[in-house]
């Protein structure tokens, strides 16, 4: 309260003083009655003043911040299995129940299979386990805040990134619990086995894995890999603890259409205690028909290569580079035609296009002849300034034709082109316009144009430089390779096959991932979910079938099939107004992610605590752990003290009491015939 607030209070009681004594003291008889009467309006008067001068005054609060004691524990039917359950019970008892630690650390618990979840009950029985994920999800819900993280888990993952590589905040400290058998046993399996989803008939597509090899001696193995239960690949291996792994790689030609499974072993050790991971089976889908597409171009450029490795990326479409004179025979099998930066060279296959409703792909930059392009009616014309710039892409969020929202030109690098007013004569979407040093020119970049006959425009060179901002951003192409794909998917497939589209895999290890999705197009191909798509699903090895809806999650329709039991299925995804449907096949294998190591991976907990300056812990240990969160000085409760500024007409009493006393100087004046 500042000095210029008091004497404004100061003058409030002097006033409202004043006024009490001259209306009841000056030129009136004086009374009890009247000495009590200026009292009241003395109270009222000043209450009044106060709360029109309204000063301000400090309030100190303090509270006590105490630092977060998570409890995470592994639910996943790996610590069954290595007898790691008892503990985990015993000991995530000891610690959330703890009264000292319960006075020092606010306590939250936690479980984690494939990814965090609030624990409930714990029944170890989930059929993979994420801890990669899992802790960065706890990392990024407590991050700014001093939190010990006390894990208790086998240090078994199956699935994801590798967690001791994970990086967490200096105020992020993880205590494992290694719980389960420890001890180390000779063991030789099959890590993985990478292989292509899809294979076209008659090609070779190549199958990889590793085998890995746990002990102290130096064994000879061999390992095999068959394809439909023939043996198409052996070899003899040799491996130690210096030498622990070994990858093998081989060709494999796709003789017959259909699912084709892919089995790779390696021969059991003498005395092996777990022989269930010395087999693995993956499957490949041999199909006989692709999309072609061919690039049209009189000289090499990176943009080329860069457009072959993105549209390749799906592997249901061939593309071919066609030169700079293709012939007809070799448009005829074409499905879309990328040209780039055209000249008169290639008015033959312009003419194609325009005779056999070909879609197309133009992509036109500074070497392109703009007056032979502007004769053709393609649908659009530009001025040519014959000036070359750099055009830097501002994406148009109001774009429809295709999903495009994933994709973002944000940061992406400029393309070269030639300034000009660009005229479009056709239905078209606008993908992106031009912008120069920060100037939008609203002028076409990127644009794609309707039916009948399906076109889409870039308006630049250099697309090479996206698909590599695309990698400096997320670590792979897989934005700007998805939209490409979606680009060319929209251009190249038939509007009543292609309205319709499934994402699944041919295989599942297990029913709990098994899930199918859809995308559905409308008339005009743009996304909907307004329609209703059922799947029926029918067993080829079991005795099963069933009809299901599609529910519509995150913009597309989806099926969740992890009730099915281990078999051979095929299915139909059906759109119920115009029964526009697909069908397929997949298999559900009944494969233990769990069951494939015997013992606790004590030595990547003991990294991950190192890495987040924690310390590892065995079930025996707890009384350490404790004595170790009880003495840290990172977890010692602070307390804070916080200084508010409160105003007085916070004080609702107050107005009570003035309320009062002008009520009480009222009927006393009533009563004594004063009104």
């Amino acid at each position: 309260m500042n000095n210029y607030t008091v004497l404004l209070l100061i003058s409030a009681i002097l006033v409202a003083f004043a006024i009490s004594v001259f209306q009841y003291y000056y030129k009136t008889k004086r009374s009890k009655v009247n000495i009590f009467l200026a009292a009241l309006r003395f109270i009222s008067l000043l209450i009044l003043f106060v709360l029109l001068v309204n000063p301000k005054y400090s309030k100190r609060t303090t509270s006590i911040e105490k630092a977060n004691l998570l409890v995470l524990t592994d639910n996943s039917g790996s610590i069954v299995k290595l007898s790691g359950a008892n503990d985990v019970l015993l000991g995530t008892q000891f610690i959330s129940e703890d009264s000292k630690l319960s006075e020092r650390f606010s306590t939250h618990q936690f479980t984690i299979a494939d990814g965090l979840d609030i624990r409930d009950s714990l029944a170890f029985t989930a059929t993979q386990t994420n801890l990669q994920e899992g802790l960065k999800e706890l990392h990024q819900a407590y991050t700014g805040t001093q939190s010990a993280v006390v894990l208790f888990t086998d240090g078994n993952q199956n699935v994801g990134s590798d967690y001791q590589f994970e990086t967490f905040s200096d105020n992020f400290k993880i205590f494992p619990v290694v719980v389960g058998d420890t001890t180390t046993y000779t063991d030789v399996r099959i890590a993985n086995i990478n292989s292509n989803k899809f294979a076209f008939l008659g090609n070779k597509f190549p199958v990889e894995t590793t085998i890995v090899y746990s002990g102290s001696s130096t064994i000879n193995a061999t390992a095999s890999i068959s394809v439909n239960g023939s043996k198409v690949y052996q070899e003899r291996i040799t491996l130690n603890n210096q030498q622990n792994t070994k990858k093998l790689s081989t060709l494999i030609e796709a003789k017959s259409v259909g699912i084709k499974p892919i089995t790779i072993s390696v021969a059991a050790l003498e005395n092996e205690k777990n022989t269930i991971n010395n087999h693995k089976t993956s499957y490949v889908e041999v199909i006989d028909e692709r999309t072609k597409i061919g690039i049209v171009s009189n000289y090499k450029h990176p943009d080329i290569g860069a457009l072959t490795k993105s549209i390749s990326s799906n592997e249901q479409r061939d593309v071919q580079l066609l030169g700079a004179t293709p012939t007809a025979e070799e448009l005829e099998d074409m499905s879309l035609l990328v040209l780039f930066n055209p000249t008169r060279t290639q008015l033959p296959v312009i003419n194609q296009i325009k005779n056999r409703g070909l879609s197309s792909f133009f992509i036109l930059g500074p070497k392109t002849d703009w007056s032979f392009i502007n004769e053709l009616e393609l649908g659009f014309t530009k001025e040519d300034l014959n000036q070359t710039e750099e055009l830097l892409p501002v994406k148009n969020a109001g774009f429809s034709l295709f999903d495009s929202a994933a994709f973002t030109l944000e940061d992406y690098p400029p393309l070269a082109g030639n300034l000009g007013e660009v005229e479009i004569t056709k239905e078209y979407d606008l993908i992106s316009t031009q912008s120069i040093r920060g100037v939008n020119l609203n002028e076409p970049l990127f644009f794609a144009m309707k039916e009948p006959q399906k076109t889409a425009v870039l308006m630049g060179n250099d697309l090479w430089k996206w698909r590599m901002q695309s990698f400096r951003n997320t670590q792979n192409f897989d934005n700007f390779d998805q939209f490409i794909g979606k680009l060319i998917f929209y251009l190249a497939n038939d509007k009543a096959k292609g309205r319709l589209q499934l994402t699944y895999d041919n295989t599942y290890t297990n029913a709990a991932t098994a899930k199918l999705y859809a995308t559905f197009y409308d008339n005009s191909f743009k996304l909907t979910t307004t329609k209703n798509l059922t799947i029926k699903v029918s067993g080829k090895d079991v005795d099963f079938e069933q009809s299901l809806p599609m529910i519509v999650s995150n913009g597309q329709y989806e099926v969740d099939l992890s009730h099915l039991p281990q078999g051979e299925f095929v299915f139909t995804v059906t759109e119920q107004e115009e029964r526009i449907s697909k069908s397929g096949m997949f298999r559900i294998l009944d494969f233990d992610l769990e069951g494939q190591l015997l013992s606790a991976d004590y030595k990547k907990l003991e990294q991950l605590a190192s890495n987040t300056k924690g310390k590892l812990f065995y079930p025996n240990q707890l009384q350490e752990l404790k004595q170790l969160l009880l003495t840290e000085n990172q977890f010692t409760p602070i307390q804070k003290s916080r200084k508010n500024m409160v105003p007085l007409i916070d004080f609702q009493w107050l107005l009570g009491l003035l309320a009062l006393s002008l009520a009480v100087e009222w009927f006393i004046r009533k009563y004594h015939g004063l009104l």
